[in-house]
């Protein structure tokens, strides 16, 4: 037990620095998220989802240009816009319950796994 504070300390301190700021922000980021999809109202989460989700995806990307010196290759650029287009368009909220719903795969889901009410199309 004694040497997982040393192992820990070696292994944050061989990390790049751009790779500990972006991996400390994820985890901040993560946690905020959380919170706010945890306890927000459905009229909140349905209405700021959308610019929560671009802005991580912004995010994410200028990290990724930061860590790779700005030679992001454009894949990688439509592979993020394609991920939160389909973050946006997939999440789902529960107007009686307020849980937040995010399907397991590309079909919504017509009623809610917690309360069972019929949700928005």
């Amino acid at each position: 037990m004694r040497d997982l504070p040393e192992g820990f300390s070696r292994f944050w301190t061989a990390l790049p620095h751009s790779f500990a700021v972006f991996f400390s922000c994820w985890i901040l980021l993560a946690i905020a998220l959380g919170v706010f999809y945890k306890k927000a109202s459905y009229e909140t989460k349905r209405s700021l989802h959308p610019f929560i989700m671009i802005g991580v995806g912004i995010l994410f990307l200028a990290f990724s240009e930061g860590i790779s010196h700005g030679t992001v290759p454009v894949f990688f650029i439509l592979a993020v816009v394609l991920i939160t287009f389909l973050n946006i368009r997939l999440t789902q909220f529960c107007p009686r319950c307020g849980a937040t719903i995010r399907p397991q795969g590309f079909s919504r889901p017509k009623f809610c796994p917690k309360c069972g009410a019929e949700l928005e199309r």
